[in-house]
């Protein structure tokens, strides 16, 4: 999630221009991950905060990957350049 900030800061968004945040992870599936992983991801954000879906897999793209986060953000474009 701060890795996702330091992008949306180069591209002059935040975290408040996320509207969809899609969350895959190698781990168990289920109410109770779901609420563990909400609750770290809700830091980011205030309420109510952005669309998410969290999806639980065996393995992810490469050896040793644990999470991938899909943020999607729509921003204002800079009128004042």
């Amino acid at each position: 999630m701060v890795h996702i900030g330091s992008i949306l800061r180069e591209l002059g968004a935040g975290y408040r221009d996320i509207c969809k945040l899609t969350t895959m992870y190698v781990g168990p599936a289920g109410s109770k991950a779901l609420a563990e992983g909400m609750v770290i991801r809700q830091a980011f954000f205030d309420a109510p905060g952005p669309a998410t879906t969290d999806i639980s897999l065996p393995v992810l793209a490469y050896p040793g990957m644990n999470i991938e986060i899909d943020a999607f953000a729509m921003a204002e474009p800079d009128t004042d350049t």
